[in-house]
Protein backbone atom coordinates (compact mmCIF):
# COMPACT_ATOMS: atom_id res chain seq x y z
CA UNK A 1 0.00 0.00 0.00
CA UNK A 2 2.92 2.35 0.74
CA UNK A 3 4.29 1.87 -2.79
CA UNK A 4 0.90 2.73 -4.32
CA UNK A 5 0.70 5.98 -2.34
CA UNK A 6 4.28 6.83 -3.28
CA UNK A 7 3.58 6.18 -6.98
CA UNK A 8 0.37 8.25 -6.85
CA UNK A 9 2.18 11.17 -5.21
CA UNK A 10 5.07 10.87 -7.66
CA UNK A 11 2.61 10.80 -10.60
CA UNK A 12 0.76 13.85 -9.26
CA UNK A 13 4.01 15.82 -8.87
CA UNK A 14 5.09 14.81 -12.37
CA UNK A 15 1.78 15.97 -13.95
CA UNK A 16 1.88 19.21 -11.98
CA UNK A 17 5.41 19.89 -13.23
CA UNK A 18 4.34 19.25 -16.84
CA UNK A 19 1.39 21.63 -16.48
CA UNK A 20 3.61 24.40 -15.11
CA UNK A 21 6.16 23.92 -17.90
CA UNK A 22 3.48 24.09 -20.60
CA UNK A 23 1.98 27.23 -19.06
CA UNK A 24 5.37 29.00 -19.06
CA UNK A 25 5.94 28.43 -22.77
CA UNK A 26 5.12 31.47 -24.91
CA UNK A 27 3.12 30.61 -28.00
CA UNK A 28 5.16 31.35 -31.09
CA UNK A 29 3.12 33.16 -33.73
CA UNK A 30 3.77 31.79 -37.19
CA UNK A 31 3.12 33.83 -40.31
CA UNK A 32 2.44 31.28 -43.04
CA UNK A 33 0.23 32.94 -45.64
CA UNK A 34 -0.16 34.47 -49.09
CA UNK A 35 -1.99 37.61 -50.21
CA UNK A 36 -3.94 38.22 -53.41
CA UNK A 37 -6.23 40.87 -54.85
CA UNK A 38 -7.63 38.70 -57.64
CA UNK A 39 -11.43 38.99 -57.80
CA UNK A 40 -11.47 41.58 -54.98
CA UNK A 41 -13.50 44.78 -55.27
CA UNK A 42 -11.74 48.13 -55.53
CA UNK A 43 -12.37 50.20 -52.38
CA UNK A 44 -14.12 53.53 -52.85
CA UNK A 45 -11.90 55.17 -50.24
CA UNK A 46 -8.12 55.48 -50.73
CA UNK A 47 -7.61 54.97 -46.97
CA UNK A 48 -8.47 51.30 -47.39
CA UNK A 49 -7.22 48.31 -49.33
CA UNK A 50 -9.28 45.14 -49.89
CA UNK A 51 -7.61 41.80 -50.53
CA UNK A 52 -7.78 38.09 -49.76
CA UNK A 53 -5.42 36.39 -47.32
CA UNK A 54 -4.81 32.65 -47.45
CA UNK A 55 -3.42 31.21 -44.21
CA UNK A 56 -1.79 27.79 -44.01
CA UNK A 57 -1.65 25.46 -41.03
CA UNK A 58 -3.51 22.90 -38.95
CA UNK A 59 -7.27 23.31 -39.05
CA UNK A 60 -7.56 23.92 -35.32
CA UNK A 61 -5.16 26.87 -35.57
CA UNK A 62 -6.77 28.60 -38.54
CA UNK A 63 -9.22 31.13 -37.20
CA UNK A 64 -10.51 34.36 -38.65
CA UNK A 65 -8.28 36.19 -36.18
CA UNK A 66 -5.19 34.35 -37.49
CA UNK A 67 -6.15 35.38 -41.03
CA UNK A 68 -6.53 39.01 -39.96
CA UNK A 69 -3.17 38.87 -38.16
CA UNK A 70 -1.53 37.47 -41.31
CA UNK A 71 -3.18 40.17 -43.44
CA UNK A 72 -1.78 42.99 -41.27
CA UNK A 73 1.64 41.30 -41.22
CA UNK A 74 1.49 41.12 -45.02
CA UNK A 75 0.63 44.81 -45.39
CA UNK A 76 3.50 45.70 -43.06
CA UNK A 77 6.24 43.41 -44.41
CA UNK A 78 5.28 42.04 -47.85
CA UNK A 79 2.95 44.50 -49.56
CA UNK A 80 0.50 43.66 -52.35
CA UNK A 81 1.34 43.12 -55.98
CA UNK A 82 -0.33 45.07 -58.77
CA UNK A 83 -3.29 43.70 -60.68
CA UNK A 84 -4.70 44.75 -64.04
CA UNK A 85 -7.18 46.98 -62.13
CA UNK A 86 -5.11 48.18 -59.15
CA UNK A 87 -1.60 49.43 -58.50
CA UNK A 88 0.98 47.87 -56.22
CA UNK A 89 0.84 48.52 -52.46
CA UNK A 90 4.42 48.49 -51.15
CA UNK A 91 5.27 46.99 -47.76
CA UNK A 92 4.59 49.67 -45.15
CA UNK A 93 7.80 48.85 -43.28
CA UNK A 94 9.83 48.93 -46.51
CA UNK A 95 12.83 46.66 -46.14
CA UNK A 96 12.86 46.89 -42.33
CA UNK A 97 12.55 43.31 -41.02
CA UNK A 98 10.21 42.17 -38.25
CA UNK A 99 13.19 41.52 -35.97
CA UNK A 100 14.24 45.20 -36.07
CA UNK A 101 11.20 45.97 -33.86
CA UNK A 102 10.52 42.42 -32.63
CA UNK A 103 9.45 43.41 -29.11
CA UNK A 104 7.01 46.01 -30.44
CA UNK A 105 5.45 43.73 -33.05
CA UNK A 106 5.26 40.75 -30.67
CA UNK A 107 3.25 42.99 -28.32
CA UNK A 108 1.23 44.50 -31.22
CA UNK A 109 0.13 41.10 -32.50
CA UNK A 110 -0.03 39.41 -29.07
CA UNK A 111 -2.30 42.08 -27.54
CA UNK A 112 -4.46 42.07 -30.69
CA UNK A 113 -3.97 45.81 -31.30
CA UNK A 114 -3.94 45.03 -35.02
CA UNK A 115 -7.67 44.20 -34.96
CA UNK A 116 -8.62 47.90 -34.86
CA UNK A 117 -7.26 48.39 -38.40
CA UNK A 118 -8.95 45.48 -40.17
CA UNK A 119 -12.37 44.04 -40.83
CA UNK A 120 -13.59 40.96 -42.60
CA UNK A 121 -15.60 41.77 -45.72
CA UNK A 122 -17.06 38.31 -46.27
CA UNK A 123 -18.26 37.76 -42.69
CA UNK A 124 -18.64 34.11 -41.84
CA UNK A 125 -17.48 32.84 -45.23
CA UNK A 126 -14.11 31.15 -45.26
CA UNK A 127 -12.69 29.37 -48.25
CA UNK A 128 -11.19 26.12 -46.89
CA UNK A 129 -9.02 23.73 -48.89
CA UNK A 130 -7.42 20.61 -47.43
CA UNK A 131 -3.88 20.48 -48.80
CA UNK A 132 -2.65 17.33 -47.10
CA UNK A 133 -3.60 15.08 -44.19
CA UNK A 134 -3.05 17.77 -41.56
CA UNK A 135 -2.57 21.01 -43.49
CA UNK A 136 -5.29 23.40 -44.57
CA UNK A 137 -5.45 26.58 -46.64
CA UNK A 138 -8.08 29.01 -45.38
CA UNK A 139 -8.93 32.24 -47.21
CA UNK A 140 -10.83 35.29 -46.02
CA UNK A 141 -11.39 38.65 -47.68
CA UNK A 142 -10.36 41.64 -45.56
CA UNK A 143 -10.42 45.43 -45.63
CA UNK A 144 -7.46 47.21 -44.01
CA UNK A 145 -7.36 50.89 -43.07
CA UNK A 146 -3.79 51.53 -44.19
CA UNK A 147 -3.78 55.24 -43.32
CA UNK A 148 -4.84 54.64 -39.71
CA UNK A 149 -2.33 51.81 -39.40
CA UNK A 150 0.46 54.04 -40.75
CA UNK A 151 -0.45 56.88 -38.35
CA UNK A 152 -0.50 54.44 -35.41
CA UNK A 153 2.98 53.13 -36.26
CA UNK A 154 4.30 56.66 -36.72
CA UNK A 155 2.86 57.74 -33.35
CA UNK A 156 4.54 54.73 -31.71
CA UNK A 157 7.87 55.65 -33.34
CA UNK A 158 8.16 52.43 -35.35
CA UNK A 159 7.61 54.06 -38.72
CA UNK A 160 9.09 57.39 -39.81
CA UNK A 161 6.77 59.93 -41.37
CA UNK A 162 7.91 60.54 -44.96
CA UNK A 163 7.18 64.27 -44.73
CA UNK A 164 9.20 64.59 -41.52
CA UNK A 165 12.14 62.91 -43.26
CA UNK A 166 11.96 65.46 -46.12
CA UNK A 167 12.06 68.40 -43.71
CA UNK A 168 15.29 67.25 -42.07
Amino acid sequence: MGKVKFLLILGFVWFAALGTEAKDKVEEISFNYELTRDECPIPRDNNFVIFKVYSYGKKSLLTTEAGKRNAIHGILFKGLGATDRQGRVPAMMGTTPYDAHKEYFDRFFGSKDFLQFIQETNKGFQEQVKISGKEYKVGIMVKVNINSLRKHLEADGVLTNVFDMMLQ
